[in-house]
Parts: structure tokens; sequence; C-alpha cells
């Protein structure tokens, strides 16, 4: 694998691609490239105008997008037709409606949309119907909409560190996450609807300070597929909770600063063993 960074005249010169006037100017294009392929190309600290002679690249598998002032992507980013990964990263005056349509036909794997401030996740994200994996990090979202939850192939959400309340879920309906992460969310009960995700096999609360164990493990008891659940940094009980016999079906937890050490050794003669993580996700 070779990374390395050009300008973008010598990347017209490298190429033999077009640059109209309206381009702007770029400073920097990273690419990746691997096997003679540029596999990922890196935009940052740019001026506001989009440098549209990427979309000349369409097997560019991963595009990352970061502390930018683009209004928007334009529509020809749909030309890029290998795209699996977007990542856009710190960029306040996105238009993300906008991109959302613009994407539909990429058939994306992966998106991240972290640092931008958002406040809400666009309801037209329902538009990507391939997607897998999604990350609103460090945002200000609360409620996160039936929308995004009802893609048949999302797998993996991430929305550490927003102000999450509510989940539109409904009832007797079956959703396809399994990996959820709530950590650093500021929660003081579970949010809302959260308790229909029933598909869920990692669940992740760690760093929620003022959020109980005992409602937690209240929760979980329904959730016959939980094999991993992450409590690191919520509040400690006072004494170990009457209802924790309930951990006993979770293969993984990882909690050990809100128990005591005796508490620990009391609770592994329970058969509810207290992991330390190696990493956090």
């Amino acid at each position: 694998m070779i990374k390395f960074s050009i300008s973008c005249i010598f990347c017209v010169f490298l190429f033999n691609l077009p640059i109209k006037a309206n381009d702007c100017k770029f400073g920097l294009i990273k690419l990746n490239i691997v096997e003679d392929t540029i596999y990922s190309i890196i935009l940052e600290d740019y001026e506001k105008c989009f440098p549209k002679y990427v979309f000349n690249f369409p097997e560019v598998k991963r595009l990352l997008i970061k502390d930018s002032f683009y209004e928007e992507v334009p529509p020809e980013i749909s030309l890029m037709s290998d795209l699996k990964e977007l990542r856009i990263v710190g960029c306040l005056e996105l238009n993300y409606n906008n991109l959302f349509d613009n994407l539909k036909k990429n058939n994306l794997i992966k998106l991240s949309l972290e640092l931008n401030n958002l406040t809400t996740i666009p309801k037209n994200i329902s538009e990507l119907k391939t997607i897998e994996y999604v990350s609103f990090c460090n945002n200000f979202i609360e409620d996160v909409p039936k929308e995004l939850l009802e893609l048949n192939d999302l797998r993996i959400l991430h929305l550490i560190s927003n102000n999450i309340l509510r989940f539109e879920t409904f009832p007797n309906r079956s959703y396809s996450i399994e990996h959820l992460s709530l950590a650093q969310n500021n929660l003081k009960t579970l949010p809302q609807g959260i308790e229909n995700l029933k598909n869920l096999k990692r669940l992740n609360l760690s760093d929620n300070p003022e959020l109980e164990l005992e409602d937690i493990i209240d929760f979980i008891d329904d959730f016959v597929e939980l094999e991993m659940l992450f409590i690191n940094g919520c509040k400690p009980p006072k004494g170990i909770p009457k209802n924790i016999e309930i951990l006993k079906k979770v293969k993984y937890i990882s909690g050990h600063d809100i128990f005591s050490i005796d508490e620990l050794k009391k609770l592994r003669e329970m058969g509810i063993n207290i992991s330390i993580p190696k990493t956090d996700w």
C-alpha cells in the first residue's frame, strides 16, 4: 500500500484530467493506492467549492471529507459506482438532505457523519437501502427516526456522544440492528423505544454516569440474543442489585469499575463474570 499527497495541478498532469475554472483552489488531495488502484480519496481543509474532478475516479471505494466548508456534495457523486464507504467529519455547512438524495444509487455499505453539529437524522436516509453500518457520533441528535431503523440491512449503529432520548420503534416489528452504541449520551434512563430492538447482540451503554444498573438489567431481561454488554462508567449500584442474576445469560460484560473488588468476587461465585475490556468501540 502506498499513500501520498499531490497538489491539484500535479493531479491533473498525472491523470490527464480536465479542471474547470469553477472548481476553486483545492490545496491537497490524498490518494490511497492499492494494487495500482485508487482505493480511497481524502479531501480536507478545502475551500467552499467541491472539487468535482474526484468523480473521474469511479473505482474509488472510500471517500473521506474532513473539516471543509462545502454546502453540498454534487449529484455527480453517483458516478462513483464502486463507492462503499463515505465518512464526513467536521463539515458544518453541508446540506445533508441533498447528500442522501445524491447517494441513493451508490450502494453504500458504511456511512459516518461525525462532528457535524447535526441535531436530527434526515428521514430520506431511507433511500440508502444497502447501508449496513451507520455512525452519527459526536453530534446533538435526540431522536432516531424509524426511516433509519427500518433499513433492512442495517446491522451496526453508533450514536456515541449525542443526546439520544427516543427511538421511533414499534412493538411486534422486527429490526435488524445487532450492534448499538449509546456511550456518552448523558442518559438518566434508557431511551424510549429501545426495548423493541429485540435482535441486539451487542449493546454499549458505557460512560453514562447517571444511568442506573437496575434499569439496565430490567431492560435486557427480554433480550435473548444479547451477548455483549458494556456498562463501565455507569452509576455504581448500592450493593449488588436483586435482579443481577439476569446477567448470567450475557457472555461478556464490561463494568468492573462500578463494583468493588469484594462484589466482583461474589458475582463470579454467582456465575457472572464482569470482564475488563481490552478495547472499547
